[in-house]
């Protein structure tokens, strides 16, 4: 269907392709406006934010509500050129490789080294490869690359060469927004299930988004954390501490997750998902100092509301 849309059968389908946007995902509402403009252009997209905030799966949900056949390669520093654009026989058999798509999602583009990207450049400046006889081999006539990448202060990671930047129509940063954990634990579920989990009440949800905010240093009121964290834990961090907390419910027997499973795995889940400040001088043990003493704390303040 994209192969033959034209820009104003685009625009027709516009307001569907939004709201199918909006009922899946209710955050990122700039994001999404962006994606939606590249995708009208026929443009690349470049989204940037820490890892497990949800960038992968806002491009995921586009690529999927406007039927595009979509495909996903992950960066990482030992990718090859052929693990992007190559093809081979298998078999006897053509096999092409994920760049063969309408909408290619390269996850974390900063992790791969510049010999690879270089062969991505040439793919999305000119929808062509060339294999290894030389041969030029077209690409879908829509071809659109959605990348996410991670801030450049994270570990493992390259500046992105200028001629990769230069394919990229627009660069967006991706941050965080009020109410965003439990917008994204809902949609999980609902898209496992069909429904909300009955283990976990609403007025719970809205103690872990308030114990969420209070742990990240840009919108917290605790000088604990706004002094002492650099690096605060991702949404797939949070996720994972929500199901934590689940488990624990389940394994005392309990069919409701109660305030007091809030507090009790917070150090073990996050004490490896904080970074310090660079200025203080400590370890995993000063983490841990700082985690007990923001139980503490944030303990007193639920019990208060």
């Amino acid at each position: 269907m994209l192969e033959t849309m034209s820009l104003q059968q685009k625009l027709k389908s516009i307001s569907s392709i939004r709201e199918q946007l909006d009922l899946n995902i209710k955050w990122y509402s700039d994001v999404k406006e962006y994606i939606l403009k590249s995708f009208l252009n026929g443009e690349h997209i470049l989204l940037e934010w820490y890892p497990g905030n949800g960038k992968t799966e806002l491009a995921n949900v586009f690529a999927h509500n406007i039927w595009a056949d979509i495909k996903r390669i992950q960066g990482t520093n030992d990718l090859l050129p052929q693990d992007i654009i190559w093809y081979i026989w298998a078999d006897g058999n053509f096999k092409k490789w994920p760049i063969f798509c309408n909408i290619l999602v390269v996850d974390e583009i900063n992790r791969i080294p510049a010999k690879s990207l270089s062969w991505l450049v040439s793919a999305m400046a000119e929808k062509v490869i060339i294999n290894d006889k030389w041969e030029k081999l077209k690409l879908p006539d829509f071809f659109m690359v959605i990348a996410t990448q991670n801030p450049n202060d994270n570990s493992g990671i390259y500046e992105l060469p200028e001629a990769i930047k230069d394919r990229f129509w627009v660069k967006v940063f991706i941050d965080k927004e009020i109410g965003l954990l439990k917008e994204v634990y809902l949609m999980k579920q609902w898209l496992k299930k069909g429904e909300n989990d009955d283990i976990i009440s609403d007025k719970i949800l809205d103690n872990i988004e308030y114990i969420f905010d209070q742990l990240d240093p840009r919108f917290t009121n605790i000088d604990l954390i706004k002094q002492n964290i650099q690096v605060w834990p991702s949404i797939r961090s949070w996720l994972q501490y929500i199901e934590f907390i689940k488990t624990s419910a389940y394994l005392d027997g309990r069919q409701l997750v109660t305030v007091e499973d809030l507090f009790w795995d917070i150090q073990a889940v996050f004490r490896d998902k904080l970074q310090l400040n660079p200025d203080i001088h400590g370890d995993k043990t000063k983490i841990d100092e700082i985690l007990e003493d923001f139980v503490n704390i944030i303990r007193k303040k639920i019990n208060k509301k």
